[in-house]
């Protein structure tokens, strides 16, 4: 049996086999909204009505985020609210945003590149403040207490 159909600009095609119809509607030449008549016919029917193949998508991809990527961000974000263990919460987050994206360059089903990519830099930036605040502190103190024995 061979059928016309219409193109995605609703014009009429055709006729073509019901097997090549079909390969079109894979190949995105027509879509769902085409539609089919039968050679000789004039009732005008949805591409669907040819078979069941014609209505099923194609499946989705399944991409799971790694949880170390969460972990990361999760622990960079811990780190910039704890005040004396943010530093140890950051490197933490670091270690496991590291990890991540080694995990995700060499699996591409995983993805979180994006959230491991932000508790790395949450988390260095934590690492350096904490750093700088500490040398701030001891040096002011040092300070002091050399002033006071002048």
């Amino acid at each position: 049996m061979r059928y016309f159909y219409t193109d995605t600009n609703r014009r009429p095609q055709g006729p073509e086999s019901r097997e090549k119809i079909l390969e079109l509607l894979g190949r995105g030449v027509i879509n769902s909204a085409s539609l089919v008549a039968e050679e000789g016919g004039t009732a005008w029917q949805p591409v669907s009505s040819l078979s069941a193949e014609a209505n099923t998508a194609p499946p989705l991809p399944v991409t799971a985020t790694e949880p170390l990527a969460i972990w990361s961000l999760a622990l960079g974000l811990i780190s910039c609210i704890c005040c004396w263990f943010g530093f140890i919460t950051a490197i933490a987050g670091i270690i496991c945003g590291h990890l991540a994206r080694s995990k995700i360059r060499n699996n591409p089903d995983c993805t979180g590149a994006g959230l491991a990519l932000a508790g790395l830099i949450i988390g260095y930036l934590v690492v350096a403040l904490s750093l700088i605040s500490f040398i701030g502190v001891t040096f002011f103190n040092i300070w002091e207490s050399m002033s006071k024995h002048l």
